[in-house]
């Protein structure tokens, strides 16, 4: 497999020396994941981080009465897991499904911790992702409490290009936290101001 984008990943947040690079790839395992399979189920401990290399994920929890709740999509080029299970050992809360047919590598948080251990580049890389998923928990928790449900489709069209025509309605409706239905009707609502 082309261990090409990863490098590229972690390049753009620190140089990374190429022994380092070396080892890490030496642990790296690339797996092919069909579309509709779980890649973390929800109530079972993962110790794996991944990587988006080709296809679309899913975040999501799942109520008692069956209601999903999408909390976040993954695309190419982006690192990802369930983080509180990975760090802390304890069955994840939620599920990660591909929605299209993926592939991804992954390594173990272990060989993260190794990392850290090996190298200073490393500790900068894990910092610097954390960063960025704080960010985007921030700004996820504002849109929900503080944005309309028109704008928070605005958002969402603005922090996944694209993506609109690669996952189902429903699955965006979920994410925004309203009814298929009323997605519908803002996407007609949009098309109409954009005739006029």
């Amino acid at each position: 497999m082309n261990h090409q984008a990863i490098f590229k990943s972690f390049s753009q947040l620190t140089d990374i020396p190429e022994l380092e690079w070396h080892y890490l790839k030496s642990k790296i395992k690339w797996h092919s994941v069909r579309k509709g399979d779980l890649l973390v189920q929800a109530g079972e401990v993962s110790d794996r981080i991944y990587f988006c290399h080709s296809g679309v994920f899913r975040m999501f929890y799942l109520k008692e009465d069956g209601d999903e709740f999408n909390k976040s999509f993954v695309q190419e080029g982006q690192f990802f897991t369930s983080y509180s299970s990975v760090i802390s050992s304890i069955p994840s809360y939620f599920a990660i499904q591909a929605l299209e047919n993926a592939v991804v590598a992954s390594f173990t948080y272990k060989v993260l911790l190794q990392l850290y251990e090996r190298h200073h580049c490393w500790e900068v890389v894990g910092r610097k992702l954390i960063e960025q998923l704080y960010i985007k928990k921030e700004t996820r928790e504002r849109q929900l409490l503080l944005h309309s449900a028109e704008e928070r489709y605005h958002l969402f069209l603005e922090e996944f290009p694209g993506l609109e025509d690669r996952i189902t309605q429903y699955h965006i409706a979920s994410y925004l936290g309203i009814s298929p239905v009323s997605l519908s009707r803002i996407r007609g609502q949009l098309s109409c101001k954009s005739l006029i």
